[in-house]
């Protein structure tokens, strides 16, 4: 039994190997995993605070007042910490 399966004309490697052997696109996917879920962690929270946000406007605002009340949580949101400039 010989090892040639470890042979590096058997694989095909997209972006090359490091200087140990190892494929970079296979590490490049394994990294890009807790940028990926922090991502999609972001969109979620945005996505879940946007529709209770505006069902609580669109509930308390009534018939034209839907835009004062999103206007007033979103100065409340920005005016959080003052720019130290």
């Amino acid at each position: 039994m010989s090892d040639d399966s470890l042979r590096p004309e058997d694989h095909i490697y997209l972006l090359g190997t490091d200087k140990q052997g190892r494929d970079m696109y296979s590490r490049l996917l394994f990294g890009t995993r807790i940028s990926l879920t922090i991502g999609l962690f972001g969109v979620g929270l945005s996505l879940v605070l946007g529709i209770v946000l505006g069902a609580i406007s669109g509930f308390y605002g009534g018939p034209g007042g839907t835009s004062r009340c999103s206007a007033r949580a979103a100065s409340h949101w920005s005016s959080g910490v003052p720019d130290q400039n």
